[in-house]
């Protein structure tokens, strides 16, 4: 059995992440992971072929390109475009 691609929806606002988690939910979407700060997401996550990763481009610490460069410099080039 395949396991399903995670989405990772990544906002400091508890608002727009919980609008987020229940409008992919809604469209029959599952596995979905919220972080509210940029550091522990790059701390936790383990991507893999197929997941997606939605960043706020105005994030404290890290801003989403921040991470996105940072996943680049990981070799995670096939999921942060």
């Amino acid at each position: 059995m395949a396991v399903q691609p995670a989405i990772f929806v990544v906002d400091d606002d508890a608002r727009t992440r919980e609008f987020v988690r229940v409008l992919l939910e809604f469209a029959g979407l599952g596995n979905i992971r919220t972080y509210e700060e940029s550091h522990r997401f790059l701390d936790e996550a383990s991507l893999r072929d197929g997941d997606v990763v939605l960043l706020e481009l105005r994030l404290p610490r890290f801003d989403g390109l921040a991470v996105q460069r940072e996943l680049n410099r990981r070799g995670d080039r096939s999921r942060s475009s």
